[in-house]
């Protein structure tokens, strides 16, 4: 499955997290640990997409670390080691976009985007991202 993102998006609730943050002093602590979660509806900045329900779906643990300048000169994270969900017990539909959450299951979506390609994931399918194959880029 090719897992790379075009440009992703923080969520609402993240840029406003920074955005007090950074110019009014509001603290805020970045999560301890991410999840990567997959969509199969279109996610958006305000609210996630459709996370796969039942067969053996869960978010995953997933590490980031920021990517050398792109050529469009945008920044960007890309994930660290390999991203592998658990194979599909039942179908979970067709998946074409990812998000990253602060928690393992509801939580607050952080970030979002959708993948170049989307793919069907069937009975015995295991979504994975090779490292640094999974980039959100901003500009």
């Amino acid at each position: 499955m090719s897992g790379t993102l075009t440009y992703g998006a923080f969520s609402d609730y993240l840029e406003k997290k920074i955005l007090g943050h950074v110019f009014a002093g509001a603290p805020y602590t970045a999560p301890a640990t991410l999840y990567l979660s997959l969509f199969t509806t279109a996610s958006t900045d305000t609210a996630p997409g459709t996370e796969p329900a039942g067969g053996g779906y869960t978010r995953i643990v997933a590490t980031f670390a920021v990517a050398p300048d792109q050529p469009d000169g945008s920044s960007a994270l890309w994930n660290t080691g390999l991203l592998q969900f658990p194979a599909a017990t039942a179908a979970w539909g067709t998946v074409g976009w990812v998000g990253i959450h602060d928690a393992a299951s509801a939580g607050n979506m952080l970030a979002q985007g959708p993948l170049v390609s989307a793919k069907a994931v069937g009975v015995g399918d295991a979504v994975r991202f090779s490292a640094n194959q999974l980039i959100l880029g901003l500009q």
